[in-house]
C-alpha cells in the first residue's frame, strides 16, 4: 500500500478516562495539545479496553486478543510466549523496537509484556544509581516532581537525536504513567490549575488516595473530596498533554512526522467514587472501560474526522498490519480485533464488544481481615452494543443496561427487560466458546523487590 514503511509511535496515557478530554466535550481544557492532534487525525469517540487495569488490557493490545485468551490476567500476571506480540512483529519486519514505560507492569521483564521491543526503559526497570541521582537532582533544583514523564522525553529525544535513519522505520511504546492514582506527582503550576470552587493546597494533602480505606468504610469520603481528587486527576492530564506537545514538536524538528503514525489511547479508565468505587478494579462500567483512541496519520486517515463506530483497543494491531501492509498470515490468524482503516470501517464496524474481568485476588485480607471481599470476589464479562450492555456475573447478580438512555449506567433494567437480557448473554456466551482459551491456573508473578514496591505504590498487591 505505502512503499516506505512509516514510524509508529504508540502512547499510552494510563487510566485516562476518555470525557476528560476537552476534544471529547470535557468542560475543562485539560488537553489543548492532544485536541491539536485529534484535528489533525481521526477520533474515535466510541473506543472501548477489553480489560479495566494494565496486564490484561496491554496484553490485548500487544497481541491482538482478549484476555482470555492471551491468559495474562490477576492470577497469572505476565504474558506466556504462545501468541506474538506486536512488538515482535514488526521488529521481525525490521522496525527498531523501543519502549518507553514508567509502568512496571511494562517495564518489568518479568511479565513479558516487553517482549519484542530491543531497548526497554523505564524509571522501574533495573534501576541504576546514576539514573536515581539525576532524577533526585533535577526535582531538587526545578521543582519539577513528576512520575517520570520528563525523563521519558528526555531519553526519547536523545535516542531520536543519536539513532535515527531514515532508511530504518522505528516502532516506539510510549506508556505515561501520571494519569495513575495516586495523583501526587504534579509539578507546578499544574497542581492547582483546576482547583476551584475554594479548594486549598491543605485539601490536597489530605484527601484519601488510597481506594482500600475507601472501600473498606475506613474514612468517610464526601462529594468535596472526590471534587478534590478530579482536580489533580485533570491536572496530570493538562501535564501530559504539555509533555506530549513536547513529542509531536519534536517530530516536526527533526521532519518526521508526517512519515509516523501517531496513536494515542489509554489501558482503562479510572473510578473517582464513581458507582461507590475508586481506583479501576471490581466492575466492567464504561468509567473503565470506554477511553480515548486518536490516530494521526494524514497519508491515511484524514484530518478532523470523528467517528462514532463501536471500536475496540484490539483493532490497533491489525489497523497497523493494514497500514504498514503486512500480510503475515500466521499472525492474523491470531486476533481477535478488526481493522479500522478508513476503507474498512463501513464493513468491519463491530455490533458487539465484549470485555472480561478475572477473578481477583483479595488485596484486602492482610491490612483489613476483617473486611466482608464477597461483594467483589466474582467474575464478570460484559457484551455491549450501541443501545445495550448486559453484564454477566458468576455470582447471577447481572446487570442490563440502556447506553443510550442511561450511558452513566445508573438503571439496571434486568427485570424489565429480562427477554433482552437473554439475549445478550446468548451472544455473549457464544463468542466465549467460539475461540480456544488460555489455561489460567494460578501461577503468580514473581517479581524483584524494588519494582514490587513501586507497585504497591500504585495500589497493587
Amino acid at each position: 500500500m505505502i512503499k516506505k514503511r512509516p514510524n509508529v509511535v504508540l502512547t499510552i496515557l494510563d487510566a485516562l478516562r476518555v470525557e476528560h478530554l476537552s476534544c471529547c466535550g470535557y468542560h475543562r481544557r485539560t488537553s489543548p495539545n492532544i485536541d491539536k492532534i485529534a484535528k489533525e487525525g481521526i477520533l474515535f469517540k466510541n473506543a472501548f479496553s477489553p480489560a479495566i487495569w494494565t496486564v490484561p488490557s496491554m496484553a490485548s493490545i500487544f497481541t491482538g486478543t482478549y484476555p482470555s485468551k492471551h491468559g495474562a490476567v490477576n492470577r497469572h500476571r505476565y504474558l506466556d510466549k504462545e501468541l506474538f506480540t506486536l512488538a515482535e512483529m514488526l521488529r521481525a519486519e525490521g522496525y527498531e523496537t523501543i519502549a518507553y514505560s514508567n509502568n512496571p507492569f511494562i517495564s518489568a521483564k518479568e511479565t513479558g509484556l516487553a517482549r519484542g521491543f530491543e531497548v526497554v526503559e523505564g524509571l522501574d526497570y533495573h534501576l541504576r544509581s546514576i539514573k536515581t541521582i539525576l532524577w533526585k537532582g533535577f526535582e531538587i533544583i526545578s521543582g519539577v516532581k513528576d512520575n517520570g514523564a520528563f525523563f521519558t522525553n528526555r531519553y526519547l529525544k536523545s535516542w531520536l537525536k543519536r539513532n535515527y535513519r531514515e532508511s530504518s522505520p522505528f516502532f516506539l511504546f510510549i506508556h505515561y504513567l501520571e494519569t495513575h492514582a495516586p495523583y501526587k506527582w504534579i509539578p507546578k503550576p499544574y497542581k492547582t490549575a483546576f482547583m476551584n470552587n475554594g479548594l486549598r493546597s491543605t485539601d490536597i494533602r489530605s484527601v484519601n488516595q488510597d481506594y482500600r480505606k475507601y472501600l473498606t468504610s475506613s474514612v468517610e469520603m464526601k462529594d468535596r473530596d472526590f471534587e478534590i481528587l478530579t482536580s489533580l486527576y485533570d491536572a496530570e492530564i493538562a501535564y501530559l498533554d504539555f509533555r506530549i506537545r513536547e513529542i509531536f514538536d519534536l517530530f516536526k524538528e527533526i521532519n518526521i512526522l508526517n512519515d509516523t503514525v501517531l496513536i494515542i489511547t489509554s489501558d482503562h479508565g479510572e473510578n473517582i467514587g464513581d458507582h461507590n468505587l475508586m481506583h479501576h478494579a471490581y466492575c466492567l462500567y464504561d468509567t473503565l472501560l470506554k477511553v480515548p483512541l486518536i490516530i494521526r496519520y494524514p497519508k491515511i486517515f484524514s484530518p478532523g474526522h470523528i467517528n462514532l463506530d463501536l471500536v475496540s483497543t484490539l483493532d490497533i494491531f491489525p489497523t497497523l498490519l493494514d497500514i504498514i501492509d503486512i500480510e503475515r498470515k500466521d499472525v492474523r490468524a491470531q486476533l481477535q480485533g478488526k481493522s479500522i482503516m478508513p476503507d474498512k470501517l463501513s464493513n468491519n464496524t463491530s455490533e458487539f464488544l465484549f470485555a472480561e474481568l478475572e477473578e481477583p485476588i483479595n488485596e484486602f485480607k492482610d491490612k483489613y481481615p476483617g473486611f466482608d471481599f464477597s461483594v467483589y470476589d466474582r467474575e464478570l464479562k460484559s457484551v455491549r452494543s450501541k443501545e445495550y450492555k448486559f453484564i454477566w456475573s458468576s455470582y447471577g447478580k447481572h446487570e442490563l443496561y440502556n447506553m443510550e438512555n442511561d450511558p452513566a449506567e445508573a438503571h439496571n433494567l434486568i427485570e424489565k427487560e429480562y427477554p433482552k437480557a437473554l439475549r445478550l448473554k446468548e451472544i455473549l456466551f457464544d463468542w466465549f466458546n467460539s475461540f480456544s482459551r488460555a489455561d489460567n491456573k494460578e501461577d503468580p508473578l514473581e517479581i524483584n523487590e524494588k519494582i514490587k514496591k513501586r507497585l504497591q505504590g500504585l495500589g497493587y498487591y
